[in-house]
């Protein structure tokens, strides 16, 4: 799910979001709209804030087309 997307499904406003990770609501924009990636601690606190709603892979768009049952071979 987008963080977009919880935040328009659970009626959060984006400044009480904003203010409960620590950052300005121009970042939370970016964060919404995929100018900015959170780091590492921020990727934390969203998803706990979320309850895991938002996840990581969120933010990357890492899905399955890219899981493969046979390793990287070097060459």
């Amino acid at each position: 799910m987008t963080l977009d997307d919880w935040l328009t499904s659970t009626s959060t406003a984006d400044k009480d979001f904003a203010d409960r990770i620590g950052v300005s609501r121009v970042t939370l924009f970016r964060f919404k709209t995929g100018r900015r990636k959170p780091g590492q601690t921020l990727m934390e606190k969203i998803h706990s804030e979320t309850g895991g709603a938002v996840t990581p892979n969120d933010f990357f768009n890492i899905g399955s087309t890219c899981a493969t049952s046979e390793p990287e071979r070097a060459a």
